[in-house]
C-alpha cells in the first residue's frame, strides 16, 4: 500500500472532525500538508518509517483498545468513533460515527481515482480460484492488483482496493457476503467495470430469507456493469436475465470436451487444453478464459498451463530437526509475499526466519523484494532459479529445484521457521515434502482463518472488558497446542487452560507467554508448575496445603492460583462448607494469591436443564462473592464454556472459557450458524480392487458385496483415530461427491470402502470429516460426542495448518 492523501482529504471523505494534536497554530495548514502513506487496521503491522493512519475498527475486537499500541508502533493519526477517548499529545484523532464505514468510504474514494478495468468476482464458491486463474491468464498482458488470498469481506475488500497504485493496469477483486444489506457497500468500493458470477450454492444460506434473496443480493455487485456467467442451471440463468442485468452468458459459446489428459475448452475459434477435469474447476477456468478474451489477452494457453488444482491457502507444517515449514509454493508476487512473511513472523515465536524463494515473475519487483526481506529481518535466503541471485544476496543459490533438493538439509535450519514461496513452475512443493516431518497419507487440516473468525463471533457477544480463556486440553482437542497457541497470542487471548502441567510445560518450551491455568495440578507436578510459571487449579484443602509447602521450599510468595468451586457438577471443587477453612488458610499464607474463582456447568448444552444451570450460576456467584469479601480481593470469575457463552449472557462475569467452540462445533444454540468448522480429516485411496459376488472382505470375513463391485483401501484405521465402531457400514466417507460406506471391519492401519457407485481412482482424496461429513455426524454414528472423535486422532496423523 502506498497512498498520498492529506489528512484534510481523508476528513472530507469520511466526514471526520479532528481531535487533539495539532491543537495550536495553523491547524488547517498542517492538515493539508500532512500526507498519509498507509492505512492500517492492525496495530502490529505498523512501521515507524511510514506515515500511518490507524483505523480503530470494532468487529468482535474493539480497535480502540489498541490505539496506545498503534501510537507506540509509530502511528500519529487514528480514526476513532469514541469522543470520550483520551487523546495522547503525540497522536491526532479523526472522529467519525462509524470507523468501519469511514474505512470503506476511504477505499471507495481511492478506487474512484483509477480509470482502469476492474473485475469484480462473486458467487457462493470458486471466487478465489477464478481470481487466481484469471491472474495467471492476464499477468503477461497487464500490471495487476488483486485481492490477497480470500480478502473478500467488509474489511477484506477495502484492504484489497487500497493496494491499487498508479502502476496498475487491471484490478481483480473477489467479493463475498454472508447476509443482506452487505453488497451495496462493497459495490461502491469495488465499482467493477466487468464482473464474474461463479454460481449459487448453500454457503451462507442462513443469512438470507431464501436462496432467491441471496441471489439478488449478490447481483447488486453488477448493478452498473456487464458480467459473465456460464455453466449454471437454466432456471438460474432465466432468473438472472429476468432481473434485468447486463449479462454475458457464455454457456452456448463454450464447448467443453473430456480428453485422456484432462479437458479441452473451445471458445471464440480457439481450443485450449487443461489438465483439469472436475466440473467445478472446468467452470472456473472457463470463466477466466472468457474474461481474458473480453480483456483482449493474447496467448491465453500459456496462462492456462499455470492453472492447477492447487491449495490456495498457506500451509504450516511440522518439519524435520525442529523446524516449522510454511508452504506457500504456488504463487509469488510482492503482495502475497508480504502476507506470507507476516504469517511467518506470527508463528516464529522469536525463532530466526529463513526463506526459500524462486525467481520473481517480474524483474522490476526485485528492489521491493530486497526491501521486504530487510524489513522482516530474514535470517537467510535460498534462491531458486537463474535470476534471483543476480538481484539479491542469497546464502545459497540453485539453478533449479532438483539441485536444491539434493543439497538442502533440514539440519541447516535447526529450530528455525522456513518459508517456501515460489511460482508454480518451480514445483517447490517437492522441497517441502523432503523437509516435512511426516509423510502419512492421512492428514488433519486445521484452518487458522476459521479459528480467527470463531474468536470474533464469540467476542461479538462479550463486553469489551470480558476476558477469554481458551482451553487447550489434550493438545487443543487434538488440533495441536503449539500452532494454536501462537495464533491465540496473536489474537490477544487473555488466558490458556490445560488439563495437565506437562501440556503447559510444552507450551512454555515453544515460547508461549500467556498465563496458563492447569486443571489437574497433582502434587508430583508442582515443581514444573513453579519452574514454568503455570497457575494451578486448587480444588481441595489438602492440595492447597501441599502446594503452599512446595512454594515455601522455593521461597516464593504470591503465586497465582485458581479456586474451583463445587456448584452441582459433583466433581472436583470446594463446597460452601469448605469456605471457612479455605479462607483462613489463604489469609495465613502469603505464598499464594487467588486470581480467579470458577466453576463448571453440568448441562449447558441441554436447554431442558437451563433451570439447573441458572441455579449453578447463582450458587457460584454467592460463593465467589463470599471469597472476595472475606479476602478483601477482586478475583476474576468464570463459569461458562463454549455453549454457555451465548446461552447465559447474563453470566459472562469477568472471563469465559472457550473450548471446542473455538473450532466451530459443539455449540447447540443460535450462534452455531455463524461459526465455521476449523478442521478436516482426509486421506487418499491406496488401492482399488474388483470384488466378485461371494468374496469376503477384511478380518473375520465380515465384509461382503453380494452382487460384487469395487472397494477402495484407505490408509487410516483405529490406530489413527478412525474407530472400529465404524465397521460394517456404520461409518461412511466422502469420495468424489458420494458417501461411500465402510465394508468389513476397520483395521488398525487401514479401512476398506465400497466405491462401487462412484468413479474413484488411486490417489483420490477421501474425506473422513470436513465439508460434507461433520464431526457431529461421526459422533452420532457411534453414540459418542465430538470431543472423543477429535481427541482420538493419533499423533502419527499429519497436522497441517492453513491460513
Amino acid at each position: 500500500m502506498k497512498l498520498d492523501y492529506s489528512i484534510k482529504e481523508i476528513c472530507n471523505v469520511c466526514n471526520a472532525s479532528i481531535l487533539g494534536y495539532p491543537n495550536s497554530g495553523d491547524r488547517n495548514g498542517l492538515i493539508e500538508m500532512i500526507k498519509i502513506d498507509v492505512i492500517r487496521i492492525d496495530s502490529r503491522k505498523i512501521k515507524p518509517t511510514e506515515s500511518t493512519l490507524f483505523v480503530a475498527i470494532t468487529t468482535g475486537t474493539d480497535g480502540h483498545n489498541y490505539i496506545e499500541h498503534a501510537r507506540l508502533m509509530g502511528a500519529k493519526y487514528a480514526i476513532v468513533s469514541n469522543p470520550d477517548l483520551p487523546c495522547p499529545k503525540e497522536i491526532t484523532f479523526l472522529l467519525v460515527d462509524d470507523t468501519l464505514a469511514a474505512f470503506q468510504k476511504i477505499a471507495a474514494f481511492h478506487r474512484s481515482q483509477f480509470e482502469i478495468p476492474i473485475i469484480g468476482i462473486t458467487g457462493s464458491n470458486g471466487k478465489t480460484t477464478v481470481k487466481e486463474w484469471l491472474y495467471n491468464l492476464t499477468a503477461n498482458s497487464y500490471s495487476i492488483c488483486r485481492s490477497p488470498k480470500s480478502y473478500n469481506s467488509q474489511i477484506g475488500v477495502p484492504l484489497s482496493i487500497l493496494e491499487l497504485t498508479g502502476n496498475h493496469e487491471l484490478g481483480i477483486f473477489e467479493v463475498g457476503i454472508s447476509s443482506t444489506n452487505e453488497m451495496e457497500k462493497l459495490r461502491t468500493i469495488v465499482q467493477p467495470t466487468l464482473g464474474i458470477f461463479t454460481g449459487l450454492g448453500p454457503t451462507h444460506d442462513n443469512g438470507f430469507a431464501s436462496r432467491h434473496e441471496k441471489l439478488l443480493e449478490k447481483l447488486i455487485l453488477f448493478k452498473n456493469c456487464k458480467f459473465l456467467m456460464g455453466g449454471l442451471p437454466n432456471q438460474l440463468i432465466e432468473t438472472i436475465q429476468k432481473a434485468g442485468f447486463q449479462t454475458i452468458d457464455w454457456s452456448e459459446k463454450v464447448s467443453i470436451s473430456t480428453i485422456q489428459s484432462g479437458t479441452t475448452i473451445s471458445f471464440n475459434n480457439q481450443v485450449y487444453k487443461s489438465e483439469l477435469h472436475d466440473p467445478a474447476s472446468v467452470q472456473n477456468l472457463s470463466n477466466a478464459i472468457v474474461c481474458a478474451d473480453q480483456l483482449g489477452v493474447k496467448n491465453v494457453q500459456k496462462g492456462i498451463d499455470q492453472c492447477h488444482a492447487l491449495a490456495m491457502r498457506l500451509e504450516i507444517l511440522p518439519g524435520k530437526n525442529g523446524i516449522t515449514v510454511i508452504n506457500d509454493s504456488y504463487s509469488l508476487d510482492i503482495q502475497s509475499l508480504e502476507i506470507a512473511l507476516s504469517e511467518a513472523l506470527e508463528h516464529s515465536k522469536g525463532r530466526p526466519i529463513a526463506v526459500v524463494l524462486s525467481d520473481l515473475p517480474n524483474e522490476d519487483n526485485y528492489p521491493e523484494l530486497k526491501q521486504l526481506l530487510s524489513q522482516f529481518e530474514i535470517n537467510s535466503v535460498i534462491g531458486i532459479g537463474s535470476s534471483i541471485s543476480q538481484h539479491i544476496i542469497c546464502d545459497q543459490a540453485f539453478n533449479n529445484t532438483e539441485k536444491a533438493i539434493l543439497s538442502i538439509e533440514a539440519n541447516q535450519f535447526s529450530n528455525q521457521l522456513l518459508l517456501v514461496k515460489g511460482t508454480r513452475k518451480f514445483k517447490l512443493e517437492k522441497l517441502v515434502r523432503r523437509l516435512q516431518l511426516k509423510n502419512h497419507d492421512t492428514r488433519l487440516t486445521v484452518d487458522l482463518t476459521a479459528i480467527r473468525k470463531n474468536i470474533s463471533v464469540f467476542r461479538s457477544i462479550l463486553q469489551p472488558e470480558t476476558k477469554i480463556m481458551v482451553m487447550l486440553k489434550a493438545a487443543g482437542y487434538g488440533m495441536g497446542g503449539e500452532q494454536i497457541s501462537s495464533l491465540l497470542e496473536y489474537e490477544n487471548i487473555d488466558y490458556l487452560g490445560v488439563a495437565f502441567a506437562n501440556e503447559g510445560v510444552e507450551l512454555r518450551k515453544v515460547g508461549c507467554q500467556l498465563p496458563i491455568m492447569v486443571l489437574n495440578a497433582s502434587e508430583d507436578s508442582f515443581d514444573d508448575i513453579i519452574e514454568y510459571q503455570l497457575e494451578p487449579e486448587i480444588y481441595s484443602l489438602e492440595q492447597l496445603d501441599a502446594f503452599i509447602h512446595a512454594l515455601i521450599a522455593y521461597g516464593i510468595s504470591d503465586h497465582p492460583i485458581h479456586l474451583k468451586l463445587e456448584t452441582g457438577m459433583n466433581r472436583l471443587g470446594f463446597t460452601k462448607d469448605d469456605l471457612r477453612n479455605l479462607i483462613d488458610l489463604i489469609r495465613s499464607q502469603p505464598e499464594v494469591e487467588v486470581v480467579s474463582c470458577f466453576s463448571h456447568l453440568a448441562a449447558s448444552d441441554d436447554r431442558n436443564q437451563n433451570a439447573f444451570s441458572i441455579q449453578q450460576i447463582n450458587s457460584f456467584s454467592d460463593l465467589a462473592k463470599t471469597i472476595d469479601s472475606e479476602l478483601g480481593t477482586i478475583t476474576k470469575k468464570h463459569i461458562l464454556n463454549s455453549n454457555g457463552i451465548s446461552e447465559f449472557r447474563e453470566a459472562h462475569f469477568d472471563m469465559v472459557r472457550l473450548g471446542i467452540g473455538l473450532h466451530g462445533i459443539g455449540v447447540v444454540n443460535q450462534i452455531q450458524d455463524k461459526l465455521s468448522p476449523s478442521m478436516q480429516l482426509t486421506t487418499t485411496i491406496s488401492q482399488i480392487k474388483q470384488i466378485n459376488p461371494g468374496d469376503s472382505i477384511g478380518y473375520n470375513r465380515k465384509g461382503e458385496l453380494k452382487n460384487g463391485g469395487q472397494i477402495a483401501i484407505i490408509p487410516i484405521g483405529y490406530a489413527d483415530g478412525f474407530s472400529r465402531g465404524f465397521s460394517n457400514g456404520v461409518g461412511s466417507v466422502w469420495i468424489n461427491g458420494c458417501y461411500c460406506p465402510v465394508i468389513g471391519n476397520v483395521c488398525m492401519d487401514m479401512t476398506m470402502i465400497d466405491v462401487s457407485s462412484v468413479d474413484a481412482s488411486i490417489g483420490d482424496e477421501v474425506e473422513i470429516f470436513g465439508a460434507h461429513i461433520s464431526v457431529e455426524q461421526l459422533a452420532n454414528a457411534t453414540n459418542t460426542i465430538p470431543y472423543e472423535i477429535l481427541t482420538s486422532i493419533s499423533p502419527r496423523v499429519n497436522r497441517v495448518y492453513v491460513s
